[in-house]
């Protein structure tokens, strides 16, 4: 997402900082990844998807917080962290406050299994981080929430 400008004979290049995104995804998930690092502030995010698979396990996981320890290093294994003895660091969406995934078809009872696990990492370790995560729905057309946090 950038926007183009021409100023004084000349074309300038700025990325918008919007805190609050919804789109239906078309892309890969590695490019939505890279556009979205761009976005430092976003607050909101909600996902159009066609399909449970359309999200990889890699942009799910780059939602997720690690734990740096005191002393600076990153510990990847964030389950056998205490949060009082670590510092949380989100790389993806830092502000992220609300996470909305809006799928075009029901989820199986076999994607439902393989999604929960992560998106309930993803919460977890939100919730040792400065900013924690306070809507999570994930819901699909003409269905009711297949899981939903709010706080």
């Amino acid at each position: 997402m950038y926007l183009h400008s021409v100023s004084e004979g000349r074309q300038l290049t700025d990325i918008l900082r919007p805190r609050v995104l919804r789109f239906r995804l078309q892309c890969s998930e590695h490019a939505l990844i890279n556009m979205l690092r761009h976005h430092v502030n976003l607050e909101e995010l909600e996902l159009y998807l066609p399909r449970p698979s359309s999200l990889g396990r890699s942009f799910v996981d780059s939602l997720i917080a690690t734990a740096v320890a005191l002393n600076g290093t990153i510990d990847k294994g964030y389950n056998s962290c205490e949060g009082r003895e670590n510092k949380w660091k989100v790389s993806l969406c830092p502000s992220l406050k609300v996470l909305r995934l809006r799928y075009q078809r029901w989820l199986r009872r076999s994607e439902c299994d393989e999604i929960a696990p992560t998106l309930l990492a993803v919460v977890w370790s939100r919730e040792q981080s400065i900013q924690r995560l306070q809507t999570l729905l994930v819901c699909w057309k003409g269905g009711a929430a297949a899981a939903g946090l709010t706080r």
